[in-house]
């Protein structure tokens, strides 16, 4: 299932001006429409380890999240809306969220070995996912918004 997401960052609307193109989206002024594709591939990525952070850039601008090691196991690249883990390495089991342009819901990445080597792996795998495979893409940009 091919799942797109288009959201409008509003900032202060002066006036109300409406313009749509043909058959897909409407915004006003002073508001950016973003369409996150999980078909699109990322061009670059990169990550901070010690601070649970990863970024990926793509042609239409950057998208970026944190990284949490857990004690709970999951299936990969779901969506766990109803979990709200805090930016910490408490377990071996990788967890990846999207937060800047918006917020998506905790998405999982695979368990390791130790929780040493989810601490150090984690967040490079989040953005190397993000990067590199649309169907970790589709689960992260999927949940955006809860």
């Amino acid at each position: 299932m091919k799942v797109k997401k288009i959201f409008a960052v509003a900032t202060l609307l002066s006036g109300i001006v409406v313009a749509c193109n043909a058959t897909t989206m409407c915004t006003s002024d002073d508001t950016v429409a973003i369409i996150l594709d999980p078909q699109i591939e990322g061009t670059n990525y990169s990550y901070n380890a010690a601070a649970m952070t990863w970024w990926v850039d793509f042609p239409y601008g950057r998208v970026s999240g944190i990284a949490s090691c857990t004690p709970d196991s999951g299936s990969y690249a779901a969506a766990y809306p109803d979990r709200d883990y805090e930016q910490t390495v408490t377990g071996q089991y990788c967890y990846c969220k999207m937060t800047h342009p918006v917020s998506s819901a905790w998405v999982f990445n695979h368990g390791y070995s130790s929780t040493s080597d989810c601490s150090t792996f984690c967040a490079g795998d989040c953005g190397s996912l993000v990067h590199n495979d649309a169907g970790f893409r589709g689960g992260v940009f999927g949940s955006a918004g809860n």
